[in-house]
């Protein structure tokens, strides 16, 4: 009597590693400091954001919130602590992994010069995203945001509020797996950020 044996489940590389990433945090840090000259600004900050979360840094002025997602963004060097993104060490370079950041400071980094069009459409070239889809991006992400109507206008014609809406425009036009936003509500009235 012979018997026939049959897997009884089968998986590849890609589904193990798929596996390992949902169960690991998108982004760790780490004892994670930072001193300017000899003052301290941060100092042990232990954070894990799983994949989806949303996450805020609360804390009064001062205390080390811009610093850590300076940080994390690759504006300064970490020399204390450890940051990690999708199991990669940031401090190893991490250029890779920035490049799936999208990123909206503190102060809008707009090309005041430039209509709101031509800012997503620099954008999306920077990120390799180019033509038609670079443009049909850009309006969907405008349209969310409410600038529709606005993007041939000049950027210095824009209110503070509209500034910043096009500046997050502008962050998730790549379609970022994190989202960085420093004071994420600055400028925008209450029906913006709602």
């Amino acid at each position: 009597m012979s018997r026939r044996v049959e897997p009884v489940a089968s998986s590849t590389v890609e589904e193990e590693r798929d596996l390992l990433a949902r169960d690991r945090a998108l982004l760790a840090l780490r004892g994670l400091g930072h001193a300017f000259g000899r003052r301290t600004v941060l100092e042990g900050l232990d954070l894990e954001v799983q994949r989806g979360a949303i996450v805020g840094l609360l804390g009064p002025n001062g205390s080390g919130k811009s610093t850590a997602l300076a940080l994390v963004a690759g504006l300064l060097p970490i020399r204390r602590g450890s940051v990690t993104f999708d199991g990669e060490e940031m401090h190893r370079g991490g250029a890779g992994a920035r490049a799936r950041f999208g990123v909206v400071f503190q102060q809008p980094s707009l090309d005041e010069k430039l209509t709101g069009k031509q800012n997503l459409s620099l954008y999306a070239q920077i990120h390799g995203i180019g033509g038609a889809s670079g443009a049909q991006r850009g309006l969907a992400e405008a349209k969310a945001v409410g600038l529709g109507e606005r993007l041939q206008d000049a950027v210095k014609t824009y209110s503070g509020g509209m500034k910043r809406r096009l500046d997050i425009a502008r962050a998730l036009l790549p379609e970022p797996e994190l989202l960085l936003m420093d004071e994420p509500t600055a400028g925008l009235d209450e029906h913006s950020f709602r």
